[in-house]
C-alpha cells in the first residue's frame, strides 16, 4: 500500500469516526429526552392518582366511564377480570 492510499483510508477511516461520533451524540440526546418523558410521565400519573377519588366503588357507573374517558382507558373483560389498556398502562395490558 503506498503512502497515499495510506492517507487515503486514514481519511476514509477519519470520516467514518465521525459520523459514528456523531450519531452517538444524537442517540444520547434522543435517549435523555425519553428518560425525561418517562420521568414527566410518572408525575402526571401521580398527580392523576392523587386526583382519583379515593374509593372508585362508590362512583355510579356513569361517573366511572366518565373518569375511564377522561383517562383515555379502555376496559374488556376477560376470563380472569378485565384488561386496561390507555397512554398510561404499561405496555403489557393490566389485569385485575
Amino acid at each position: 500500500m503506498s503512502e497515499e492510499e495510506l492517507d487515503e483510508a486514514l481519511a476514509d477511516l477519519e470520516e467514518t469516526r465521525r459520523t459514528a461520533e456523531r450519531e452517538l451524540e444524537a442517540i444520547g440526546g434522543c435517549r435523555e429526552e425519553i428518560e425525561a418523558l418517562e420521568r414527566d410521565r410518572e408525575a402526571i400519573k401521580a398527580s392523576w392518582a392523587a386526583a382519583v377519588p379515593g374509593n372508585l366503588d362508590r362512583l355510579t357507573p356513569e361517573e366511572r366511564n366518565e373518569l375511564y374517558l377522561k383517562l383515555r382507558l379502555e376496559m374488556r373483560p376477560t376470563d380472569g377480570g378485565y384488561e386496561v389498556t390507555g397512554p398510561f398502562c404499561s405496555l403489557d395490558p393490566l389485569s385485575f
